[in-house]
């Protein structure tokens, strides 16, 4: 029987510091790009500008919201319960960090009755605010 010929057919297993030190080399290539294509800009771009800011974000829940007790709207005509819910929701809002569409959805979870009808029929114009000043 002929003796085996290794690297025929064969891969070796890739171990996760084999993953790691390639990602690494990758990354390490990346880097020096950036900084090579800096330093032939002359200086005309900051650093900075040339790595894009990437700003993370906890996504805030609906169970974190409620465990805050919003208060909740019922679509009465009075203006003080208006008002009332509304400095209540932002309360919450100053110690939840929300997007603002987290926030459009989270305080129209807190509609009910009339406010919660309203909301129902008004939600399918959403689309149509887009560019509104109010």
């Amino acid at each position: 029987m002929p003796p085996r010929r290794e690297g025929r057919g064969r891969r070796e297993a890739v171990t996760p510091d084999d993953r790691f030190d390639h990602i690494k080399r990758i990354l390490e290539g990346l880097v020096q790009v950036v900084q090579d294509t800096h330093n032939n800009n002359c200086d005309e771009a900051p650093l900075a500008m040339l790595m894009p800011k990437i700003e993370v974000m906890n996504r805030t829940t609906i169970k974190q919201f409620q465990q805050l007790n919003p208060p909740t709207f019922l679509g009465t005509p009075n203006p003080m319960a208006a008002e009332s819910w509304l400095i209540g929701i932002e309360r919450v809002f100053e110690v939840l960090p929300c997007t603002d569409d987290q926030k459009v959805i989270f305080a129209t979870f807190t509609f009910e009755g009339a406010a919660l009808v309203w909301w129902q029929l008004t939600k399918p114009l959403e689309p149509l605010w887009f560019g509104l000043d109010f």
